[in-house]
């Protein structure tokens, strides 16, 4: 969730979405930060009704953040990378993974090894950390090896 810098409503959790003094903003239905909102009201009990501003509709995540560094608006669903480019603060809702998937027999193949030493480069790293809260402590790691399901393909 983004909120002003100083995060005057002391907002820290999806519950406080419900206090009177709160307005939010969302985006259009099946987007995935509207899903991630609507999941964790879901998760909290929380009806969405219950929300003021939950109806109001954004395009983007960009008019989010810009409507909130206005004070038209308390919070809203976006990223840390907005939060960031706007001088927003920021309240993780949730953290995601991602892992790249090869075959272990692709594993010594060149491109394969260019491609994991490209991404464990500190440039590559120090980028990735830019866009803000990535976590990039594994990154270009191999994580795990799986034995092969069935004869003929290892993983």
């Amino acid at each position: 969730m983004l909120t002003p810098v100083d995060n005057p409503l002391n907002i820290k959790t999806i519950e406080d979405l419900t206090r009177p003094e709160v307005a939010i903003a969302n985006l259009q239905e099946g987007s995935g930060s509207r899903q991630l909102l609507e999941r964790s009201l879901r998760e909290a009990g929380i009806a969405p009704h219950l929300v003021k501003g939950f109806e109001r509709m954004m395009p983007n995540h960009l008019q989010i953040a810009q409507a909130i560094a206005a004070g038209e608006i308390s919070t809203g669903i976006s990223t840390a990378s907005v939060a960031e480019a706007f001088g927003l603060g920021f309240i993780p809702l949730h953290r995601s993974r991602y892992d790249l998937v090869v075959l272990k027999s692709y594993l010594e193949d060149l491109p394969v090894r260019q491609l994991l030493s490209t991404l464990d480069h500190r440039r590559v790293l120090s980028q990735l950390k830019g866009l803000g809260s990535f976590d990039t402590s594994q990154t270009g790691e191999i994580v795990a090896t799986v034995s092969p399901l069935r004869s003929g393909h290892n993983l």
